[in-house]
């Protein structure tokens, strides 16, 4: 999990946490507008929407979701911002399972976008979220993390 932690901080760059938060504000005004006034912490040069957890002895690594960094200048969002809150957001492509996309989609393909507009999206199915792309010309890039893809 230290090389994890290293690595976001390594995208992150010289990002600033107030140019995170900002960055992830702006993102989340155009894609999550339910998640704008949430509280956002900079954790581990990521942000992370928090959660209360109670005092234990157990060793807790994140308590909340992580949305994503900044890289290269740009809010980048985690899969996890589309897993947990994919519902919430407002452009989606919406895909059933017996829609061959769907497969498509899982093994880490682009897929044909029918009603996303240009930019971030979440990709549903039967209205549960698989997790995100993004859309430019007509398909969505797929950003579906490789260890979950099928073969």
């Amino acid at each position: 999990m230290q090389g994890e932690k290293r690595s976001r901080e390594a995208q992150a760059g010289e990002t600033s946490p107030a140019q995170s938060l900002a960055a992830w504000h702006a993102f989340a005004g155009q894609y999550f507008p339910a998640l704008v006034d949430r509280p956002a912490v900079v954790h581990g040069g990521g942000v992370l929407l928090p959660v209360p957890f109670p005092q234990t002895n157990l060793h807790v690594l994140r308590a909340g979701v992580f949305v994503g960094s900044v890289q290269k200048g740009r809010f980048v969002p985690e899969h996890h911002l589309f897993t947990a809150f994919g519902a919430q957001c407002v452009n989606r492509e919406e895909l059933t399972l017996d829609d061959p996309r769907c497969v498509e989609y899982l093994s880490g393909r682009e897929v044909e976008a029918r009603i996303a507009a240009d930019g971030w999206c979440c990709v549903t199915v039967d209205g549960w979220p698989l997790g995100g792309g993004k859309v430019s010309g007509g398909r969505v890039k797929n950003h579906y993390p490789k260890a979950l893809r099928l073969l």
